[in-house]
């Protein structure tokens, strides 16, 4: 996912669902939040991240934990298990905002992304 289109709510999510900021986050953001394993631009063998086609909400969950184990197991420890820790953010122009969705698919996921043209090349979970 690309921290500027997308996120895991990395400067947070208030109780609401609701982001605590709106702007993109900047290039320097985007490399302390690699720094500190906040975000991943690979996958954890070196390959390019890839998702399903046809994944559920339950699936996509799994997949960004095994991306970001230490981080989902803090957030679990912290505020339960119950539940998902994470939400799509896309990004119109300079102004980032929560997809609003019951529940999120695959397509979700892809349309989040943004372009296929554009692959993974600009993107980091």
């Amino acid at each position: 996912m690309c921290p500027s289109k997308k996120s895991l709510a990395n400067k947070g999510i208030q109780a609401e669902g609701e982001l605590r900021r709106t702007t993109a986050l900047s290039g320097e953001e985007k490399e302390e939040l690699l720094q500190y394993h906040l975000s991943r631009k690979k996958a954890p063998d070196g390959g390019e991240l890839q998702f399903g086609n046809g994944w559920n909400m339950k699936e996509i969950d799994g997949w960004m934990r095994d991306l970001l184990p230490e981080m989902f197991g803090y957030l679990d420890v912290t505020y339960g298990s119950d539940g998902y820790h994470w939400v799509l953010v896309k990004k119109d122009r300079f102004t980032v905002f929560t997809m609003k969705r019951e529940t999120f698919t695959s397509d979700d996921l892809a349309e989040a992304k943004g372009s296929a043209a554009r692959g993974w090349r600009e993107c980091a979970v």
